[in-house]
């Protein structure tokens, strides 16, 4: 599996021609952000790459939540959380921390 265009196409549903800045952006983003904390050897791991597409497919929606807020629902406001498990899950074991730095 490939993190690209089609691929984010797809895993988004049907997503018209218009939208194509702002998905190639969504994936640019997502892709740069992984390649600089994964190790080289795992960057084409069919999960590094789940988690690029998860990533990108967060950052495409996020352009209808630019408060961080998805909607409301019984309770009240409905939130986005700012991580998601599933993308931590998956390059769980594969971040490379040699470039860390201590805060």
């Amino acid at each position: 599996m490939v993190a690209d265009l089609d691929a984010l196409r797809a895993s988004l549903g049907t997503v018209s021609n218009v939208s194509n800045t702002t998905l190639t952006r969504s994936l640019t983003a997502a892709t740069s952000w992984v390649r600089d904390r994964v190790y080289p050897q795992c960057f084409d791991d069919d999960e590094t790459q789940e988690a690029i597409l998860l990533m990108a497919s967060r950052l495409y929606k996020r352009k209808n939540s630019p408060e961080g807020v998805a909607g409301w629902g019984d309770l009240g406001v409905i939130r986005i959380i700012s991580t998601d498990p599933d993308i931590t899950r998956l390059l769980e074991h594969k971040i490379d921390m040699t470039d860390a730095g201590v805060a």
